[in-house]
């Protein structure tokens, strides 16, 4: 029987009495490959994150950070 716990973190009941935790796979992340805008202009980027864990989302452009850094929690 698997199941999630009070804090969203998923378990795996092996006998009646014993659990045991879900070691979670890396984060999968997905973007276009390639994002176009105008010179000067306001551009969104998009990206799709599938995690049992929580993350961080940080752009950078050239090597260099865009904006803040962006916590997201699994619910």
């Amino acid at each position: 029987m698997s199941g999630v716990d009070a804090e969203g973190y998923a378990f795996q009941r092996t006998t009646p009495t014993a659990l045991s935790s879900v070691s979670p796979d890396s984060p999968q992340v997905r973007m276009d490959p390639v994002a176009r805008g105008y010179y000067r202009q306001t551009v969104n980027l998009t990206c799709h994150v599938t995690s049992l864990i929580p993350y961080t989302v940080q752009w950078h452009r050239n090597g260099a950070p865009l904006g803040n850094r962006l916590f997201y929690r699994c619910v």
